[in-house]
Formats: C-alpha cells, sequence, structure tokens
C-alpha cells in the first residue's frame, strides 16, 4: 500500500476533520517551500498529512503550521472541544510558516560544520560541572538535560537563534516540571555554570556559524582563535597553539607565551598554567572577555600539559570557582575532529553527538512528550496535579520541544542536582511523617526522606562487604593446618 504527503491550509471545522482522520478535498502534494503555507489566515491552520492509497485507511497529520500567536487558541481550542486529540504536539509537529519555509525536506538534516565535538565536550562539560561527578559516572541523560545541549540542537537545525530566547524557554519549562519558585531560589551551582558559559555558547555558535558573537562583539577575538585552531588541526600545521594565540593577543598580551610553552617540558607547562590562574585572579571582576580568553588558555594549557587528557585533572581544583576552564578544556579537545563516533569523553561524546545531529523528520510524529507552548497552556497549577492534561505517560521524565526537533529532558519532581531542590513528593513524605508522629521525632522523619536516595548504595556497599568476607573465609580456610597427627604416647617404663 502506497501513500503520499499533501499540504492544506483549512479552516477550524476542516481542521477538526483532519485531526480525526477524514480525507479533505483541498490537499495538494507537498513539495520543498510550499507556498500554500508561506501565509496561513487568521483563523485558518497549514497542515502536512499523509494519505494512503486505500480509502478506507485514514489520513495521518504530521505538522501544523500557524503563526506563533495563533498556538495558544490551536492548541486550547482541541483542549476544550476534543480532550481526546490533546495534547496536539505529542503527536503533530507545531511550526511557524517563516520556519516551514526554511526547510528543504520533510527529512531536515542538522549541521553543524565540522564542529559536532566540540559541541558535544561543551554539553559533556557542562553536565559535569553541573552533577559534580566524575565523568566514568555520568550518564547520557544528564548530558541531554543541558542548557547547552538545546543551544546546540537548535544551532544545528535552525542555525542563528535567539540565545536568550532559548534560555529563557529553558527556564519556563524547568520551572514547571521541577517545581521551581524562580522568584524565590537564591543563586545556585546552575545559575554560576550559566554565568560561565554563556559566553563559550556564544563563540562556539559564532564560530559554527561563521558570523559575528551576537550580542558581545569584543569576544570577536576568541571566535577567530576558535577558527584558527580548527584551520591548523584541519591542514595539520604543528604550530597550532601559535594560530590559537595570534588573535587572543588584541585582549591577552599573555597568549604570546603560548608558542613558545607548547614546546615546553611539563613542568614548564605547568609554571605557565599557574600564570594564568594567578591572571584570573586578578582579572576576575573586571573585564568579562578578558577573563574568557584566559580561560580559554588555561584551557589549551590543560590538554597539552602532560599531552593529553590525563592533564585535564589540572582544572579540577579550579572547577568550582572558574567553571569556563573545565568548559574549554572539553571544547578545544574537540576543535577540528571530525571523527564523533570514538570513545571520547569515556563514550559519552558519541551519543551526545548522535543525538545533536540526528535529522528532524517532519514526515514521523514528534519523538517529544509535548512542546513547550502547548504545556505552558495546559499546565495548571491550581490542581493537585499540574501535569494532568500533558498526560504524560514516563515515570520521571519528562521529553520537551523547546523548539520544533530540540528536545529536552526534564525530570518530575525529583532531586536535581543542578537546582538544588528537595523533590516535593519527598518533601510531603516527610512532613507527614514529623506530623504523624506529633512534630518530636525530626530526626526519623529525616532519615525516612532521605533513605530512598541512600538505599542503593547500602545494598551495594552490603553486597560487597559480603563479598569481601566469604574472600576473606576461602583464603583462611586454605591457608589453615589440616588437624594435628596424635603423638604416640611414650611406653611405660
Amino acid at each position: 500500500m502506497s501513500s503520499e504527503f499533501l499540504v492544506a491550509v483549512v479552516d477550524d471545522n476542516e481542521l477538526s476533520d483532519l485531526l480525526a482522520g477524514h480525507r479533505t478535498r483541498y490537499g495538494r502534494r507537498f513539495s520543498p517551500g510550499a507556498a500554500e503555507v508561506a501565509f496561513v489566515p487568521a483563523g485558518c491552520t497549514g497542515v502536512v498529512f499523509r494519505q494512503w492509497s486505500e480509502p478506507i485507511e485514514p489520513v495521518q497529520p504530521l505538522v501544523l503550521i500557524a503563526p506563533e500567536e495563533a498556538f495558544r487558541r490551536l492548541c486550547g481550542r482541541f483542549a476544550q472541544l476534543r480532550s481526546d486529540l490533546s495534547p496536539l504536539t505529542a503527536w503533530c509537529h507545531l511550526v511557524t510558516p517563516e520556519r516551514f519555509q526554511s526547510v528543504n525536506s520533510l527529512t531536515h538534516d542538522a549541521e553543524l560544520r565540522g564542529s559536532q565535538a566540540a559541541w558535544a565536550g561543551l554539553v559533556v562539560a557542562e553536565a559535569v560541572l553541573l552533577s559534580d561527578r566524575p565523568l566514568a559516572n555520568l550518564r547520557i541523560s544528564a548530558c541531554l538535560a543541558t542548557q547547552g545541549f538545546a543551544i546546540a540542537r537548535a544551532t544545528a537545525l535552525w542555525g542563528s537563534v535567539s540565545m536568550s530566547d532559548l534560555i529563557d524557554r529553558f527556564d519556563a519549562a524547568s520551572r514547571m516540571f521541577r517545581g521551581l519558585r524562580g522568584s524565590q531560589r537564591t543563586p545556585t551551582r546552575a545559575a554560576q555554570v550559566r554565568a560561565a558559559l554563556q559566553p563559550i555558547w556564544a563563540c562556539v555558535a559564532a564560530a559554527t556559524l561563521g558570523a559575528p558573537v551576537a550580542g558581545c562583539i569584543d569576544l570577536q577575538p576568541v571566535v577567530d582563535g576558535l577558527r584558527a585552531l580548527e584551520h591548523a588541526r584541519s591542514v595539520k600545521y604543528a604550530e597550532e597553539a601559535e594560530s590559537l594565540a595570534n588573535p587572543l593577543l588584541r585582549i591577552v598580551p599573555e597568549a604570546s607565551e603560548l608558542a613558545v610553552v607548547s614546546k615546553l617540558a611539563p613542568e614548564g607547562r605547568l609554571r605557565f598554567f599557574d600564570f594564568l590562574m594567578q591572571r584570573l585572579r586578578s582579572s576576575e571582576e573586571r573585564d568579562g572577555p578578558r577573563r574568557c580568553a584566559l580561560a580559554l588558555l588555561a584551557g589549551y594549557t590543560a590538554t597539552i600539559a602532560a599531552g593529553g587528557a590525563p592533564s585535564l585533572s589540572l582544572v579540577e581544583s579550579s572547577t568550582s570557582r572558574w567553571p569556563e576552564i573545565t568548559a574549554w578544556a572539553y571544547v578545544v579537545g574537540g576543535i577540528g575532529e571530525r571523527v564523533t563516533w570514538t570513545s571520547s569523553f569515556d563514550g559519552l561524546g558519541r551519543l551526545v553527538s548522535r543525538e545533536m545531529m540526528r535529522p528532524l523528520r517532519f514526515d514521523e510524529p514528534p519523538t517529544c512528550d509535548c512542546a513547550l507552548d502547548e504545556a505552558l497552556l495546559l499546565a495548571d497549577p491550581e490542581l493537585k496535579d499540574p501535569l494532568v492534561h500533558l498526560r504524560i505517560k514516563q515515570a520521571r521524565v519528562a521529553t520537551v520541544a523547546l523548539m520544533p526537533g530540540v528536545n529536552v529532558a526534564f525530570g518530575i519532581g525529583e532531586l536535581v542536582a543542578q537546582e538544588g531542590v528537595r523533590p516535593e513528593s519527598t518533601q510531603r513524605e516527610a512532613e507527614a511523617a514529623t506530623a504523624g508522629r506529633g512534630g518530636h521525632d525530626i530526626l526519623a522523619a529525616l532519615a525516612d526522606a532521605v533513605w530512598p536516595y541512600l538505599r542503593q548504595r547500602v545494598e551495594d556497599w552490603a553486597t560487597s562487604a559480603r563479598g569481601r568476607e566469604w574472600e576473606f573465609r576461602a583464603n583462611r580456610d586454605k591457608r589453615r593446618p589440616g588437624p594435628q597427627p596424635r603423638l604416640p604416647l611414650d611406653p611405660k617404663p
């Protein structure tokens, strides 16, 4: 049985029929840049749908095209009148006419112009900084829940995007699914990491797109240095350190030493790293672009101090105060690397790169639980379960499309390390336990609240202890001599 993809602009009643699987006489064969949806009138919606050759088969709507200001009316209408079809964005892509006009086919490829390894390193670095875990213990889910992944994915799919708008959307989704009260929060580790990484996101995005740095032209020498380093590595130029340093001289004269340092023994490189750390301390509050460039130099020096990855331990002591050094070390390690399926970053690099570069398939349903625009409309904070209308059927994680194809995972009511917030369910359980005891047994209530997070560790420790005890007993039995033979009694005289 064959099928074809059709496009139509329909009114509300015709849209209801299409979404219910009924055929329409208005459909025309879809072609890239379809003129039908270049302008969608008020009260109408563009639809791309799949129609099978057998009339008995229902049509399958795949893409809804409407101006952004019409999203609320569109999603709200079906939530009220056809709740069985809501949320729409769990099974239909929701796109503006301008964005849909920019795609060349129903399979929209992601493109980072060879910088995906650098972006993957930046995403992994952010996950390391937020989770405060060693790289070997990090999971891909932590990487796919970062702001950096959202920015990298949006850049790959849609080119130049408003970073501030994307971060605002990330925050809105975070508050909704993690139950945060943004106005009452004190500065957290997440806020510190974001402030440190924002210039790096801007610089890597500008280097990827070949465009000026959005919002801060003073960072242009950093972008030029990244491009020079990428070119030096692509042509296998031996003096790559000099290529990186030359553009940076405009804001950090200390970069002149980098070309010499790269030829020194490890002891000399370590002394240069310490020198850069001293400079960072003196310029920490004075000059944003200078601090960014000094951190880049320190991150690069860390990657060559002992000949590669082992020297990344250099930046661990400065992570709490200067997270950007760790981020730059991970970024420069990936610049110029075109093979992204190796086991770099303990195997995380290829997984992050795979998800960043995955094509956006408009000819298939979305892979998210809902789009943010619809989630903001359907969530109701007055209800006992604010997310009930979103019908999320995963246990602990919601996948939200901040933009078409830019899917980010958010924990639902969990203890999220990067926000430092106690899970609501655990808090309610602790309060109930305390109330049941008349408020006297606070320590017991605290133990009940913490136990779910300690249980697995305790069980693992107990299992390991039993294994060690069995091994000790086995070795002891091997060393223990056999029963001593009885000595013959001396004969009586």
